[in-house]
């Protein structure tokens, strides 16, 4: 049984090995979160195309598909994320790893221009419906600032 069960083991892991990425050769995963990689500082917030106060400064910090939200209170969360830039406009999912939205998948868009970073999202329907554009109506978008 035991000797079974280690040659089933490495039948998988060499049919794993010889599947290996779906990415062509000269793609690399990581190449795709280049862009968007750093720390950004929240600098504005719209809701509803209504400026919004800042009470509370918040960073982004991202690494790969890894995320850290980090508040001026010492608070922090992370999480995943998962995008993409071929979609116009630009898809974001953001997976928080704990708390009460943990699990969820939330839909968001996003654009860089240089050393900003907006993102949009649909606070009645995050999990459900991703904005079309970052002038719809209904919609929330902050904006944020890379630091150097």
């Amino acid at each position: 049984m035991r000797r079974r069960t280690v040659c089933s083991l490495c039948a998988v892991l060499l049919v794993v090995v010889g599947l290996g990425s779906d990415s062509p050769r000269e793609c690399d995963d990581a190449t795709q979160y280049a862009g968007i990689e750093g720390t950004w500082r929240r600098t504005e917030l719209v809701n509803d195309g209504k400026e919004a106060k800042l009470n509370i400064q918040q960073t982004i910090t991202i690494r790969g598909a890894v995320f850290t939200i980090s508040y001026g209170d010492g608070s922090a969360y992370q999480g995943s994320l998962r995008i993409d830039p071929t979609r116009n406009p630009s898809h974001l999912d953001h997976m928080p790893a704990s708390g009460a939205l943990a699990n969820r998948t939330l839909k968001w868009i996003y654009q860089i221009d240089r050393d900003t970073l907006t993102i949009a999202g649909n606070p009645d329907g995050l999990f459900e419906r991703r904005p079309q554009g970052f002038n719809d109506k209904g919609i929330i978008v902050w904006t944020y600032k890379r630091v150097r």
